[in-house]
Formats: structure tokens, sequence, C-alpha cells
């Protein structure tokens, strides 16, 4: 694997340890992203936990891989993104995305990030499909996942108990060859 996979404005490169701190002081300083983690764990990371986290991605190659989103120019930290669940035999993946420093929101950088990641996965890894799964309510990542090809596919009934109450997610999946099409799209 490349050791950065580049776009127009960021690069990608596998996330390290050395990232955790950085991560965590960015989630301290957004606590919407901060709480959508809380939702999918005990809480938001600790350093220690996220060091943890980070080493625990790294040594599972081919069946997850992390990316930090960092400016070409700076190398400011924007994000991460990444495929998870891979799965060999049916060539599918979950991909999961995040913006984490507030300053790079609603400018275009998830989409960069996603387009990036999507060149590797279905150029470089052969995936033939991957996939999103987010709340229902979450017009943001429909309208990303859309821009991109995303097909809606259906509705995780009472997914996840959050809170007292059944939360219901969507599930959103974009084929290779669908990505192709619009890749190549004026």
């Amino acid at each position: 694997m490349a050791k950065f996979l580049p776009g127009k404005r960021i690069r990608l490169r596998q996330i390290q340890i050395k990232d955790a701190l950085p991560i965590i002081t960015l989630l301290g300083d957004n606590p919407g992203i901060a709480s959508n983690l809380v939702f999918f764990s005990d809480g938001a990371p600790s350093l220690e936990r996220e060091a943890a986290w980070i080493e625990a991605v790294t040594k599972r190659p081919y069946r997850e891989f992390v990316f930090v989103a960092e400016t070409l120019e700076k190398d400011v930290l924007i994000g991460t993104v990444g495929i998870h669940d891979i799965d060999d035999i049916n060539r599918n993946a979950r991909v999961g995305i995040m913006i984490i420093n507030k300053d790079f929101t609603g400018k275009g950088y998830a989409q960069e990030m996603l387009e990036i990641l999507h060149k590797w996965v279905f150029e470089y890894l052969k995936l033939n499909k991957v996939y999103m799964n987010f709340r229902v309510d979450n017009a943001r990542m429909r309208h990303v996942t859309e821009k991109f090809g995303y097909c809606e596919v259906g509705v995780l009934k009472n997914e996840y108990f959050w809170k007292g109450q059944w939360l219901d997610f969507v599930r959103y999946e974009l084929t290779a060859d669908r990505w192709r099409e619009f890749k190549n799209a004026p």
C-alpha cells in the first residue's frame, strides 16, 4: 500500500498511534462529533482507549483499514475515513467517515475523502461493494452518499438501543460498477 493516498487538497494516510492525541484534542473541541462516539461506545474515548483502538486496528490488515485525512500544505488533521468488516469472499466492506476538525465541516472535505477512498477500494483492493449504515435522520450523510451514487437499500429497524429507545438506521450501498458510472459521468 502507498504511504499516502493523495487528493486535490488532502491526503489520506494510514492511522498511527501518534494520531491519538490530536484526535482526542479535536474531539474535545467538537462536542457534536464526540456525542456520536458516545452513541457507539461507552463514552468519549480517553487518550489511552483511542491509542489502544488505533493499535488494534493497525494489527488487523485486510480486515479493516482506517486513514487520517490531513491537508496537503500543513498536515492539518481533518478527520478519519476507513473500511471495516471486510468480507474477502463476497468482496464488500462497511465505510465509516468522520470530520472531527470543525474548521473543515461543510466545505466538501468529506466528499474528497470518499473520492480517494473509493478509488483505492475499487481499484486497489478490488472490492465489489461498499456500504454505510447511519441514523435515518442524518440528512448530511444522505446527501453525501447520494452524491456518490450510493443507493438506499433499506431501513435497519431497531438497529441500536440508545437512551431507552430503539433507533432505526438506513443502509446505503455503492457497487464498483455504479462507482465507475458516477466517476466517469460529466
